[in-house]
């Protein structure tokens, strides 16, 4: 199948193939690519795309992932469902907080081209982000604890809501319904 040609300068060997390969020539080692008679930039169609995706690997991953999805799905079929809702909401969140970071990191990109032209420092060009950061963080902070807060004590609002103050273990209905 392959016939050895000769040697190359630097003690490289040419190697040709009785099929259509390409021979890419580097100065340690030869690399093989296949031809394409009609265009070597050509872009894959879809199926040829979806025949190499086809490997021992993606094919087993594929058989494992729809075996235990069918296993979980006949175990207690509301997961498949709040696996899908996660699932989607993760995407979404995912990416507006992508989408958010992106529009920060470019905002400063455009904000650098603008000091650099007209020659500002930094500070004259970050003034108000310097000054507010401190109120900014102060913010932040205040609405983590509120929302850990209200968090460590939604159950008990829940049943509140459903139930009313007779529902509510002892004591805790001086705590959530007295409103004196």
């Amino acid at each position: 199948m392959v016939e050895l040609l000769g040697t190359a300068p630097r003690s490289s060997i040419v190697v040709k193939s009785l099929q259509r390969y390409s021979v890419i020539y580097t100065r340690k080692c030869i690399k093989s690519q296949p031809y394409n008679i009609n265009n070597s930039m050509e872009q894959k169609s879809r199926w040829q795309r979806f025949k190499d995706w086809w490997t021992i690997d993606h094919v087993v991953d594929l058989i494992v992932d729809a075996l235990l999805l069918i296993w979980e799905v006949i175990a207690s079929p509301i997961l498949i469902v709040v696996r899908v809702i996660r699932h989607l909401i993760g995407d979404w969140f995912t990416s507006g907080i992508k989408r958010i970071i992106k529009g920060i990191a470019r905002w400063f990109a455009r904000k650098r081209e603008y000091r650099k032209a007209h020659g500002h420092g930094v500070f004259r060009t970050y003034w108000l982000l310097i000054l507010t950061s401190p109120i900014t963080l102060f913010i932040l902070f205040c609405l983590t604890a509120i929302i850990t807060g209200v968090a460590g004590d939604l159950p008990e609002m829940l049943e509140l809501l459903i139930r009313g103050c007779e529902s509510l273990k002892p004591g805790a209905e001086e705590y959530w319904c007295n409103i004196s």
